[in-house]
């Protein structure tokens, strides 16, 4: 029984498409709600052991407006830890989640509390605070924002990982594709056979709002090998079959099995065909060895 490996944010832990797309594996579940894409890279490539890889990675990776801060795990991070929501701990780090798509609510939310009677446009979402005029942005920044004594120690956390993106309007972006050429370098040079995927279309400006969006322009685009990730979202699944969960954002347990076998096809393809890259790379290795 081969061992796999996944990981991912909500839509990853405690779900069923590891099982429907595994059945017979035992799956190791990294997936941690709230978790960015800093997180879903490093829990691969911290967790695998080089000597003892996995026979299979899957990472479907989250929204690209998350963020992390990574601190050390003393007794009082630690404490700290179990006060916050998002979080999650890989060996000696616990990295704090900024909760992404939960905070379009909160900026805009504080928005409005500074804004009371003044002429400013409406804002909807984070990326919206960035087209601002720049008069409006600093004196949003000067009155606090993203500080608010009344706040509670989550929205606190989320506003203070926030601040990178009102400074650098790429940095989220950034950090995302960095996440992923970072997971599948290591991978790749270890020989281990995987598949990603986000959980929605990274590429879909409607989803700019709500989870962030990446710009195929972005110097570190071509990087990435694409050819590795599956163009199926659950998102979409559940949107297009009507398997949303209450919330309107996370599916169903039966949309999960839905997704999970709408990509089974080509997730067995690249754990078994001949030709795949891993197969290839071993079969020359072991030739070489044996010619020698």
């Amino acid at each position: 029984m081969s061992e796999v490996l996944v990981s991912g944010c909500s839509y990853t832990q405690d779900t069923a498409w590891p099982s429907t797309l595994f059945p017979e594996s035992d799956i190791i579940n990294l997936g941690r709600s709230g978790a960015g894409n800093r997180y879903i890279s490093d829990s691969i490539t911290k967790t695998i052991d080089p000597k003892n890889p996995p026979g299979f990675v899957f990472a479907l990776f989250s929204g690209v407006n998350r963020s992390e801060a990574i601190v050390p795990a003393n007794p009082t991070v630690s404490e700290f830890a179990k006060v916050y929501k998002y979080y999650g701990t890989l060996g000696e780090s616990i990295y704090f989640f900024s909760g992404g798509d939960k905070y379009n609510q909160l900026i805009t939310s504080a928005y409005d509390r500074i804004k009371d009677t003044s002429p400013w446009p409406v804002i909807r979402s984070c990326d919206e605070f960035l087209t601002l005029p720049q008069h409006i942005k600093q004196e949003c920044l000067d009155s606090g924002i993203v500080h608010f004594n009344d706040w509670d120690i989550n929205q606190f956390v989320h506003s203070a990982l926030m601040v990178n993106y009102f400074k650098n309007e790429t940095f989220l972006q950034q950090q995302t594709y960095r996440s992923v050429i970072d997971c599948q370098t290591f991978l790749e040079k270890h020989n281990i056979p995987y598949m990603f995927s986000f959980f929605y279309n990274p590429f879909d400006t409607a989803y700019a709002n709500q989870f962030g969006c990446l710009d195929k322009k972005h110097k570190l685009h071509n990087q990435v090998n694409w050819d590795k990730f599956i163009k199926v979202y659950p998102f979409e699944t559940g949107i297009e079959y009507n398997l949303l969960s209450d919330d309107e954002v996370h599916l169903r347990k039966e949309g999960q099995v839905v997704w999970a076998n709408q990509i089974l096809k080509r997730v067995n393809k690249e754990r078994y065909i001949n030709d795949s890259p891993f197969v290839w790379k071993y079969f020359k290795r072991n030739k070489t060895k044996n010619s020698v």
